[in-house]
């Protein structure tokens, strides 16, 4: 019976661990949304996570934004950046703010890394930071 029970968690630890590391999806859904936005190229969805003003930085100089001008600078990005995929690499949460990082490959070979953060209570992103690679 107890190598029944070893064999099982065996089984459990090899099968569940590795859904619970690196390509676990980001558990907010914010960042769900500004992930399939990143795979995409779409802005489409971005209306409804982005809080009224955002700090979006780029080649290490933040600005804030009100809601529509950053839609319009992360679709600009994308236009001058078409993606070739973006691979969320880490995501969490510490005190009221969720955060996800990640890869973000361009059609030309450029890869930027992608740092996102929501503000939990209200369930917005505030701040994303593009930085090349």
């Amino acid at each position: 019976m107890r190598l029944v029970h070893i064999v099982t968690l065996l089984f459990l630890a090899c099968c569940l661990l590795p859904s619970v590391s690196a390509g676990q999806p980001p558990q907010h859904p914010a960042l769900r949304t500004v992930e399939s936005s990143l795979v995409s190229g779409s802005t489409d969805g971005l209306t409804q996570v982005l809080s009224p003003e955002v700090g979006i930085t780029m080649g290490g100089v933040t600005r804030i934004y009100d809601r529509n001008q950053a839609l319009f600078v992360i679709r600009q990005f994308m236009s001058d950046y078409p993606p070739n995929g973006f691979q969320l690499q880490h995501h969490g949460q510490s005190g009221g703010t969720a955060f996800a990082s990640g890869l973000y490959n361009t059609r030309s070979g450029g890869t930027f890394e992608i740092n996102i953060y929501v503000q939990v209570s209200g369930g917005t992103v505030d701040e994303i930071r593009f930085e090349r690679s």
